[in-house]
């Protein structure tokens, strides 16, 4: 003879217990935390960086170097006036030449050369924001999500960059000269092709700088993606 199961008291207006599965019926979906993804640029975007940065920084080169031009010749011109004021004051040989130096330079009219040197930095200045008005438009047009941030990260970032190449840039074309000289061109022909250099290097290696300058920011400032995608946990009771 079976033992019965005794059967639950159960107090009068009470609810019924519910039965033994019934966490089983109603068992809770849990779901993972997945963390936001930066996807890859796409290749327009790509394209894009590669544009605004060799376009953008090559603008923002020739701005900023008319802007520095009339402050770098008043810190020159500065210099060479003390020079030949302390010359010109002493009782050497060379005092006389001194003193022509000193007319030439008393000749200027400062007035109007502080005018060409303003007109020449609002000049860079409004040629600087131009190039970045074109980084802007061109991240813009293919599809950059932040074209200002990166437009401005990237203009810093080359700048840094330009710098360090810069103090590099001198020997290498010196040394193409001597070079050339070596194997027989004309020093002429040398000076000119130095001058040809200079200016095929400028446009090359700001076009590189640039370029990678703006693809890094542009990479870096990606806008993340959630995938709200819930993934499901399984249960305590191995069910998903």
């Amino acid at each position: 003879m079976s033992e019965e199961t005794p059967a639950q008291f159960v107090p009068p207006g009470a609810p019924a217990f519910p039965p033994p599965n019934a966490a089983q019926a109603y068992s809770v979906q849990n779901y993972a935390y997945r963390a936001p993804t930066r996807p890859r640029l796409t290749p327009r975007t790509k394209r894009g960086a590669f544009w605004a940065g060799a376009v953008g920084f090559n603008v923002l080169s020739v701005g900023f170097g008319i802007a520095m031009l009339p402050v770098v010749a008043a810190i020159v011109g500065a210099f060479f006036s003390l020079v030949v004021n302390r010359m010109a004051q002493s009782d050497r040989n060379s005092a006389i030449g001194a003193r022509a130096f000193r007319a030439f330079f008393d000749s200027l009219d400062y007035g109007f050369l502080s005018i060409i040197g303003v007109v020449a930095v609002i000049l860079g200045l409004l040629i600087m924001g131009a190039g970045l008005f074109a980084s802007v438009s061109i991240l813009k047009g293919h599809g950059a999500r932040r074209p200002w941030p990166i437009s401005w990260a990237g203009a810093g970032i080359a700048i840094v960059a330009n710098g360090v190449v810069g103090w590099i840039a001198p020997f290498a074309f010196q040394l193409v000269v001597l070079i050339l000289i070596a194997v027989g061109v004309d020093s002429r022909v040398s000076a000119i092709s130095q001058g040809g250099l200079v200016v095929i290097g400028l446009l090359v290696g700001n076009t590189i700088i640039g370029w990678l300058s703006w693809w890094w920011m542009a990479h870096a400032m990606r806008p993340r993606e959630v995938d709200s995608a819930p993934v499901a946990e399984p249960t305590k009771d191995g069910q998903e």
